[in-house]
């Protein structure tokens, strides 16, 4: 069904789902970026700078600009230890330190979860469904008592549910609920103030997956943004906050999007955006100045649409394996900071003043 269509039969609804109450905002509350990267990068010795190129600290720089929560990824058992909760709650201190909110996203496999991409951690690998239930609540309260977290994602980017195949949701939506229903206990009992969000990637039946999750006890719809995946029209994600919230009475956020400053690379890692025909134009050249421009459209439309915030993803992540690497970062291209290490000016947007 069109997102027109949509938005049209439910303005002829006179009533919600539910009687959850809802305030209206009039600023962007969360204002944050994903630095799951940053670890790594320190490890390589990469070295941040401001505008000028004077080196920086750059959790007090980037809190200096505004940002005010750090969206980190946790995975259950890496193979190194890059995005191990022990690697997560140092980097967590250090946040807390800093004053940051922070957010966890726990995707609940040893690698990465995306709509493609749900294995369950090898140690759960063979489990009886009870048995897998109760790991899932062990390990989120593991996870919130180690880390406190304001915010939590229960899975990664879930459209098709995750835990595979057990909790996968097109095959049986009754289990994907269950293993859910598992991690929210658990969290509500440990930390009730943590608000628990549920992540969907794109706007294409996102509508249809909050409507099928919206008996459960969560907070915030947290969807990702890429034009390259999800369409050109940043007017069509406005709508679909503006319906997600109307409908089903809890806070939207854009939990992931980002933007290239250039389609130039700095290394020989293939990076994801690389062709003008993959940009959002002519509004939104690939320069600074259209980065720029498109982080503030993204948080004009989070006003517009009464959002509780959005989250730039990965503006750490640049080239940091040498400039003939075939394993760098194949996001230097959208990083807020540029090839020679100075922020770009994207990253004033963040300052809500």
């Amino acid at each position: 069904m069109r997102l027109s269509l949509i938005i049209f039969l439910l303005a002829c609804i006179s009533c919600t789902k539910n009687d959850r109450v809802y305030e209206n905002k009039t600023e962007v509350p969360v204002r944050a970026v994903d630095l799951s990267f940053l670890p790594q990068m320190q490890d390589a010795g990469f070295e941040y700078r401001d505008s000028q190129g004077q080196s920086i600290d750059v959790l007090p720089f980037l809190s200096q600009k505004g940002v005010n929560c750090v969206r980190i990824r946790l995975w259950h058992t890496p193979a190194d230890q890059h995005s191990s909760l022990e690697e997560v709650a140092t980097l967590v201190e250090a946040l807390r330190g800093e004053g940051f909110q922070i957010w966890i996203s726990v995707h609940y496999s040893d690698t990465w979860a995306d709509p493609g991409h749900q294995s369950k951690p090898a140690l759960w690998e063979g489990q009886s469904y009870s048995t897998l239930r109760d790991s899932v609540s062990l390990y989120t309260e593991r996870v919130v008592r180690a880390l406190s977290p304001d915010i939590i994602q229960m899975g990664n980017e879930v459209n098709d549910g995750f835990l595979w195949p057990t909790g996968r949701r097109s095959f049986i939506t009754g289990a994907f609920h269950d293993l859910l229903k598992a991690g929210i206990e658990a969290v509500r009992s440990e930390s009730p103030e943590t608000k628990i969000m549920l992540h969907y990637a794109g706007m294409s039946g996102a509508y249809e997956f909050y409507d099928e999750v919206d008996s459960l006890d969560f907070d915030i719809m947290g969807l990702s943004y890429y034009p390259i995946w999800h369409g050109s029209e940043l007017s069509d994600l406005r709508a679909m906050g503006v319906l997600l919230k109307s409908e089903f009475q809890r806070d939207f956020m854009i939990a992931e999007f980002a933007y290239p400053f250039t389609l130039e690379w700095a290394d020989w890692t293939n990076n994801i955006v690389g062709l003008s025909e993959q940009l959002i134009l002519p509004e939104f050249p690939a320069n600074k100045e259209g980065q720029e421009n498109y982080v503030q459209a993204v948080e004009q439309l989070c006003r517009d649409a009464e959002a509780e915030g959005f989250c730039y993803w990965a503006p750490d992540w640049v080239a940091f394996d040498g400039p003939e690497s075939t394993a760098g970062s194949p996001w230097e291209n959208q990083a807020l900071f540029d090839f020679e290490g100075k922020s770009t000016p994207a990253l004033d947007v963040f300052d809500a003043n």
